[in-house]
């Protein structure tokens, strides 16, 4: 909170405004504790049941594993359903399984064929054959080889067939 309103830690608004409301606070929540005959909260656990019989009987139950779920017991009360195999059959028996199978992958091949058309239209108008990754002196092209060349210098905007001043 200093830090972001860009006082100082023993600055006089901390001593005289902060530090008081803090500690009224405090005491106000004690006040409340004794007019309302409130326990103030422990830290700890409450102690354990010392009933002998429940102990015993929680033991049993601790050994037996009664409150774990084995397979093949039989369990009255309890009918699990296999909600997933349920859903499946559901989906396919009225169709919607094979119709969401249809369309996504349709949606996907339209959308792979759009971005190959894309990557052909590219292609045309950046032929591969002109690209050159890996440039070195050999595979620069020179300059006789070009029928029009450009001079770039500020007295004329004209073209040149005379590259020689130029360098590359």
């Amino acid at each position: 909170m200093v830090d972001k309103s860009g006082g100082d830690f023993s600055g006089s608004f901390y001593h005289q405004v902060i530090a008081p409301n803090v500690d009224n606070f405090i005491k106000c929540t004690k006040n409340w504790e004794t007019a309302f005959d409130i326990k103030s909260r422990s830290r700890s656990h409450t102690s354990p049941n010392n009933h002998p019989e429940l102990r015993a009987l929680q033991a049993e139950i601790k050994s037996s594993e009664l409150h774990l779920f084995h397979p093949g017991c039989l369990y009255p009360e309890h009918i699990a359903t296999d909600l997933l195999t349920n859903g499946y059959n559901r989906l396919s028996s009225e169709g919607k399984l094979k119709t969401f199978t249809i369309m996504k992958s349709s949606s996907r091949a339209k959308f792979i064929a759009a971005i190959h058309k894309e990557k052909k239209q590219l292609g045309n108008l950046f032929p591969l054959q002109d690209i050159q990754m890996n440039v070195n002196s050999t595979s620069l092209p020179t300059p006789e080889s070009h029928d029009n060349t450009y001079n770039f210098d500020s007295d004329s905007d004209s073209t040149s067939s005379n590259t020689s001043d130029s360098s590359i």
